[in-house]
């Protein structure tokens, strides 16, 4: 349970964007939505939309090539959902992380990590590893596998 919340506190980080229309998360400037975002808002230099959603969304741009092709698809696809849900609720700096994290769970489920191969959920854990204290981090990653055994597939089945 520990190790599956672990995977789920990395995954967690994989944060990206999108609104409409529907952006491609492999555009070099994807990531950017995040800085576009914290600009618009007129948020802090230190907040969780630049600090956060996109040094993770550019961290996991960067080492997408060294996850399978359904890791790297699952990804982008979570780059997108989880931009696109902050683009979409987000009307405050103060709100974002309120919207943030609840965002994880669904695009986590909705964009296949429960279905990702174990090798692909542990690299994801790897890549966040420095948000393992963080509290909400950890309360957002027990609601991913929760969700995902919900829907039977907490582990990736081969």
């Amino acid at each position: 349970m520990r190790t599956l919340l672990l995977v789920f506190f990395f995954l967690f980080i994989a944060s990206i964007v999108s609104a409409e229309p529907k952006p491609q998360a492999d555009n070099k400037d994807f990531c950017n939505g995040y800085l576009d975002l914290s600009a618009k808002l007129q948020c802090s230099s230190s907040n969780y939309l630049t600090q956060f959603g996109y040094r993770y969304c550019r961290t996991f741009e960067e080492q997408q090539m060294y996850f399978t092709p359904h890791g790297q698809k699952v990804l982008e696809g979570l780059r997108v959902c989880l931009l696109s849900s902050l683009q979409k609720s987000v009307n405050s700096c103060d709100a974002v992380e309120s919207v943030a994290y609840p965002s994880h769970v669904d695009c986590y489920v909705k964009e296949g990590f429960c279905e990702m191969d174990p090798t692909d959920q542990m690299q994801i854990l790897w890549i966040v590893r420095a948000e393992i204290s963080n509290p909400e981090f950890q309360s957002t990653s027990a609601k991913v596998a929760q969700a995902c055994a919900a829907v039977g597939t907490a582990a990736p089945s081969r």
